[in-house]
Formats: structure tokens, sequence, C-alpha cells
């Protein structure tokens, strides 16, 4: 009888054993499986983290311009905008494109003799980040242009009319941006070879002040990210298109090596004043 016992005690114990070891190889198989899957979503992540996604382009102005808006009503507001809008008019180009449209380009040469590092051309030159985009036409909605409020983090070379001061913000301007017409549809106008800043980045921007005595022209900017400095003008382009190789030469440049080459190049624009 004793025997007997001992032998069912012996089945139990080796069966509860079994069943102990079996929960244990699947809940580690569980979790290796969630530490695979954990893994493949953020490599997935990591390879997408610096590249733009299609939708995050079409964002990049934030609030489109809407073409049925009427004017301000408050008049300072409303000359203030039709002098900001003078320069953008007799564009010719925006109007509603058919449904299957895609973005409206425009070619223009005049990038093609901006320099990379166009220090003489520019009133100042700072880093700052994108904190708003607004798209806005021109007084005869024919063109369109795109203001970008900026907050300055750093100046490197200050507007001698009008001094820039970190921790401030200023209105910046890019012809094109995004329209909404009356159907409810929005298209984006973008020049060729351009690109668009976006909000909560970093650039180094190129500016020449507007005649409105406000705002600046955007000649030309560079992302600063990880360390890392991206074109905003001239790469990136569709396929088949050919890069602007003053502006593809800094691609994936170090950041500290190009801001170096930038202080250079302002820092000799001063020594040749000196020497005049």
């Amino acid at each position: 009888m004793r025997s007997h016992k001992k032998i069912t005690i012996t089945i139990l114990a080796a069966l509860v054993a079994v069943l102990v070891a079996s929960v244990v190889a699947l809940r580690s198989e569980g979790q290796n499986k969630t530490r695979k899957n954990s893994v493949v979503v953020l490599r997935r992540q990591d390879q997408t983290a610096t590249m733009p996604t299609a939708q995050e382009m079409a964002e990049a102005n934030q609030t489109p311009a809407d073409y049925a808006a009427p004017d301000a009503a408050d008049p300072i507001r409303r000359a203030k905008r039709q002098a900001r809008g003078k320069r953008y008019e007799r564009q010719g180009w925006v109007k509603e494109p058919s449904p299957t449209a895609g973005d409206v380009g425009r070619l223009d040469s005049w990038m093609h003799k901006v320099p990379a590092i166009p220090a003489e051309m520019s009133d100042a030159i700072a880093i700052v980040e994108i904190t708003d985009a607004q798209s806005y036409l021109s007084n005869d909605k024919t063109g369109v242009y795109t203001e970008f409020t900026v907050r300055v983090d750093q100046v490197l070379k200050n507007d001698s009319s009008a001094p820039l001061v970190p921790s401030t913000t200023l209105t910046t301007q890019r012809e094109g941006g995004r329209v909404r017409f009356p159907s409810g549809r929005v298209q984006r106008y973008k020049p060729h070879f351009q690109g668009m800043p976006r909000t909560g980045r970093q650039y180094v921007l190129f500016l020449k002040r507007n005649e409105d005595g406000e705002t600046y022209f955007i000649w030309t900017g560079y992302e600063l990210r990880a360390g890392r400095v991206f074109p905003l003008d001239g790469v990136n382009l569709p396929p088949g298109a050919t890069e602007l190789p003053q502006f593809a030469a800094y691609k994936d440049a170090d950041e500290a090596t190009f801001l170096n080459e930038v202080r250079v190049a302002i820092a000799n624009l001063t020594s040749v004043g000196r020497g005049r």
C-alpha cells in the first residue's frame, strides 16, 4: 500500500514538474517573440526616423491659404497683408487642378545662381527653430507664398538695419505653399529646387530683408539634425532630375564643420570690408 502511494506521489510530482516546465517554456517563447517584434518595430522606426514621409512633406506648410476667404476686415491688418503679398502677384500658377493632379511645380532658374553659403547676399544668417507655418495668396490670387514664424536661437550674421535678438521671433517667407479651394481640395504649389522648412525642426537660414521691412525672404537653408546637415534646396528631387552640385556637396555633412565654414565666410566679408 505504501509502495502504491509512493508511486502515485512520484507520478504526480513528475506531472507537476512537466506542467511547470511547459508553462515556463511557453512564457519564455512569448517573451522572445515580443522582444523580436519590438526589435523589428524599433529598427523600422530607426530607419524611417530621418526620412520625411509623404504626409510630412504634404504638411510642411501646416495651414493652407483659403482661396475663398475675404480680405481682413481690419484696415491695418489688410494693408500689412497686401504689402507682403505684392511681391508674389502676376504669377499665374494658382488655379484648381483636376482631382487626380499631384503637386504643381514651377521651374525657377535663379536657384542655380545661389551659392551654397550665400553670406554676402544675406542681410542676416541665423540658427532658428520653425514654430509655425501659414500659406497666403497674393493680392490677385495668382501666386502663393508661405510665412514661417521662427524662433532665433543663435545669430551668425546680424542685420545692421534691424539687429536680430536670440530667443525672439521673426517672420520669414518662401514662394509656394498650400491652397484650399472652394471644392475642398487642398493643392500644393512648389517651386523646383526649393524645399520648405518643417515646423519643429532647426535650421541655418540665410535671410534677405523684404520690401515691407518686417519680414525676411529665405535665400536657402540647412536643417541641423543629430550632428549632421541636410540642405533645404537643390536635393531630394524627382526621379531623373539633376541635383544642384553646390547644395548636394553638403548632404549629410558634419554640422560642426559646416557651421565653421559659414563663420569663416562671414569673417571674410568683415575682412574685405575693413580692407576697403
